[in-house]
């Protein structure tokens, strides 16, 4: 698994992110007329956690990339996890996401993580069912609200994997 996730992580960086020849300053993917391309790493922190030293410097050096010019190159990352400490993800990279939501009720360190240390100070739910989130443009995070799903999640979930499952990898 771990060959899978450096395999899409090589391929993004080295050939979605190149400079084309009719590079022009300024323009972002959308000027080419490129699509935007979403990478979702689910428990990336735990994925960071297993690797030994070597890789985990190759991996950084990758999701770096993706997250310092991906957007201009219409490449965005989305990261789910329960712990986003430093460990896995600097604070100078952390803070260039777009967009940093938390959800539920967290501790104090657990909002510093998400949020930076002056961004974390007294945030306080409201509701269980509520969360916080954050762009680029605000300077503090604000609370948001999601519907309560009184569902059975196993059932649910089971239903999913039993739907037609479509490769978007080989899509054109």
């Amino acid at each position: 698994k771990q060959n899978a996730a450096y395999g899409v992580l090589r391929r993004i960086v080295g050939s979605e992110m190149c400079i084309r020849d009719s590079y022009k300053w300024g323009e972002d993917y959308s000027y080419y007329n490129v699509s935007p391309y979403f990478v979702i790493f689910d428990e990336a922190a735990a994925f960071s956690a297993l690797l030994d030293s070597k890789d985990k410097k190759e991996y950084d050096k990758y999701v770096s990339k993706i997250i310092l010019e991906g957007r201009q190159a219409g490449i965005f990352i989305i990261f789910a996890m329960q712990r986003p400490d430093v460990d896995f993800l600097p604070g100078a990279l952390r803070d260039q996401l777009g967009l940093r939501v938390a959800l539920g009720s967290m501790s104090n360190d657990g909002y510093r993580m998400v949020f930076g240390s002056s961004n974390a100070k007294d945030l306080i739910l409201s509701d269980k069912t509520a969360g916080f989130y954050m762009d680029m443009k605000m300077d503090r995070p604000k609370e948001f609200y999601t519907p309560y799903l009184d569902i059975d999640f196993i059932q649910e979930l089971e239903k999913l994997i039993n739907y037609k499952k479509v490769d978007i990898s080989k899509a054109e």
